[in-house]
């Protein structure tokens, strides 16, 4: 019988990360065959009394009526089902959701575990196997999985020393059970980029951006794959690649031969236009095409590189210009990727991506008939700049975001230099002088400390950043760089704030619209601003934002009741609750609601928590309209 325990190690390691989320939804998605669900049962086989299942179930009440810590939702649920789901989990209670593609709810208080934890170390693999395994096969082990627990676990079942591991994984019991868990899942369009990037073997993102722009359902696609499916690999050094197993089902099938012909030409000519001329050079080479292979090669040969957008040094400006400018030059001719037979898979824009290359003056290129001209962007491709996210609503995080839709979450040394950040995002137009910062950042420094501080404070948050020019000094008056774009939490909330209410008192007929606005303003609400930070210049602000989101509550609250959207309603009202415990208000308001529902218990119990809750924090009994309306909401 096999052995059907998993590393404890492995078991105890996910289980500490899932005890660090502190929301009260946690979500643990991954692919379908990752193993999510098979770590859950085996953490709900250690703790019994801890987990608990709910099955497929009405989500509310079965978490209603559980006293487990772990619940797990083993359903598929909408958002409002989620937020009736959180509304009444008890005192670190937490609800987890094991799905196969990420969630991009930002209502939900939701707490997301990357799939990468699903990834064994070596250690737990020899775990998983056994002492006896060697060093060598525990690496190739992990080198076939790439890590994931659940071919893991398949192979400890089906594999035999007799055969190797790669015969194993090649078998119809393993490909066809891969696809049918795994690629029978996908769309169309999310298909055909699995296929397409599993033949071209690695996942380079701006590249695929570029073949693909012509194609937005299938750039789109790619976009989810990326972000929202879990499947992409990046290892150090090296292009980021989908897992091998993936590529092994996907190219078993391939593509037709014309077919992958015309997407390693495509490859090709896109890796030429952002210039990256080995890469080039490969896929033309893949694709057959022997004169367009031969004329990179000669381009690489000719034009040594230069920094992107400036010519190149010792040579003539007229030398570097693009050949389009320059066609009535004797000397000079236009550099040419050939022709290519139209096919299915090849669309006019490719040939619209190709604009001309700068050609030295002193060795011309021969010319080819009916070309496609190539560009510039070699050498002089413009860099958008980057991108800031901050969230400085709850624990600050501050993400960067380049120009190929990466991101990564920056660093802080000096929290000063966060909080300087912070005060020029939240400042009118982004722009504080340098006595302001002085009073709020240093509000009870030396002057001494100050002048040996504040310009290295300022120089640890461009290395943070990662950019000297964050900062534009003006006469006298330090200013977030309008260049790059910044996206501040706090400006959002209060914008949707007030078109909801615009919506609402403007344009009669949009409630809707105007719900959709607030209900973003309420997931970007993670808490106090610069929520651990107690500096005097953020209290006034603090305040002025719970107070805007106490407010946002109650307008959700009562925009749903009118709307008859009575979960949503009482989900808002008793998040208020939570802030505001002894608006009695508030209280009535979920009391009616659960009248309209028939469920006279939870009115009674919502009465019976007020009253407590008066009597002992403030001596007081419920007003005797209060009192009135809940014996007539009993009747």
């Amino acid at each position: 019988m096999v052995d059907q325990s998993l590393p404890a190690s492995f078991v105890r390691r996910f289980f500490d990360q899932l005890r660090a989320c502190d929301q009260p939804l946690i979500e643990a998605w991954a692919w379908p065959w990752s193993g999510k669900w098979r770590l859950l049962e085996q953490l709900a086989t250690e703790d019994p009394a801890a987990w608990a299942g709910l099955g497929d179930t009405d989500l509310k009440a079965a978490v209603n009526g559980s006293s487990a810590r772990w619940l797990v939702a083993e359903g598929t649920y909408d958002s409002q089902q989620l937020l009736a789901a959180a509304a009444v989990l008890g005192p670190g209670q937490r609800l987890v959701l094991p799905i196969d593609c990420r969630s991009r709810d930002r209502v939900l208080p939701l707490r997301s575990m990357a799939p990468s934890r699903l990834l064994l170390r070596g250690s737990e693999i020899e775990e998983l196997f056994g002492s006896g395994t060697s060093a060598a096969r525990i690496e190739e082990l992990r080198r076939v999985s790439d890590g994931w627990l659940g071919p893991l676990l398949w192979l400890r079942a089906n594999w035999s020393s007799e055969e190797s591991l790669e015969a194993t994984l090649s078998r119809p019991d393993f490909t066809d059970r891969f696809a049918q868990r795994v690629l029978s899942r996908l769309d169309a369009e999310t298909t055909a980029v699995i296929q397409e990037c599993a033949v071209a073997e690695e996942v380079d993102a701006p590249l695929w951006r570029r073949v693909w722009t012509s194609q937005p359902s299938r750039l789109a696609a790619f976009e989810r794959l990326i972000d929202d499916w879990g499947w992409l690999i990046s290892e150090p050094g090296k292009p980021a690649r989908l897992p091998r197993l993936l590529r092994r089902v996907v190219r078993a099938g391939g593509l037709p031969g014309r077919n992958e012909r015309d997407l390693f030409r495509r490859l090709g000519v896109a890796a030429h236009n952002l210039g990256t001329g080995a890469k080039a050079e490969r896929y033309l080479r893949l694709a057959g095409e022997a004169k367009q292979l031969e004329l990179v090669r000669q381009l690489r040969r000719d034009v040594p590189a230069g920094p992107a957008g400036t010519p190149i040094a010792g040579r003539p400006a007229a030398a570097v210009a693009p050949v389009s400018d320059r066609l009535d030059a004797p000397s000079e001719r236009s550099l040419q990727l050939g022709t290519v037979a139209p096919s299915d898979s090849v669309t006019a824009s490719d040939s619209a991506t190709l604009s001309h290359k700068p050609i030295p003056a002193h060795k011309p290129i021969p010319s080819h008939s009916a070309a496609l001209s190539h560009s510039a962007t070699l050498s002089g491709a413009a860099v958008s700049p980057p991108k800031y996210r901050l969230q400085l609503l709850g624990q600050p995080v501050i993400q960067r975001i380049e120009s190929d839709g990466s991101q990564r979450e920056l660093s802080w040394r000096l929290h000063r230099s966060l909080l300087s950040i912070a005060y020029l995002a939240l400042a009118p137009g982004h722009r504080a002088t340098k006595d302001e910062l002085v009073d709020a950042i240093w509000q009870d420094a030396s002057e001494r400390s100050i002048r040996q501080n504040f310009h290295p404070t300022l120089s640890e948050a461009r290395r943070a950043l990662a950019s000297k020019r964050v900062f534009v000094y003006r006469q006298g008056i330090y200013v977030l760089n309008p260049e790059f774009g910044w996206w501040v939490d706090c400006e959002r909330f209060r914008e949707q704030i007030t078109a909801g209410r615009l919506l609402l008192t403007q344009q009669p007929g949009e409630e809707q619209r105007a719900l959709d606005a607030w209900l973003e303003a309420w997931g970007l609400y993670h808490g106090p601003l610069l929520s651990g930070s107690e500096a005097a210049w953020l209290r006034p602000q603090r305040d002025a934002l719970y107070q805007d989101y106490a407010q946002l509550l109650r307008n959700i609250g009562d925009l749903c009741t009118r709307l008859d959207r009575r979960t949503l309603a009482i989900d808002a009202y008793r998040s208020l609750l939570i802030e505001e415990p002894f608006e009695e208000r508030v209280h009535l308001a979920v009391m009616e609601l659960y009248a309209r529902q028939g469920r006279r218990d939870l009115v009674r119990r919502q009465f019976i928590r007020m009253q407590e809750l008066l009597v002992n924090e403030l001596n007081v009994e419920p007003l005797e309209g209060t009192q009135e309306r809940y014996h007539q909401l009993m009747r």
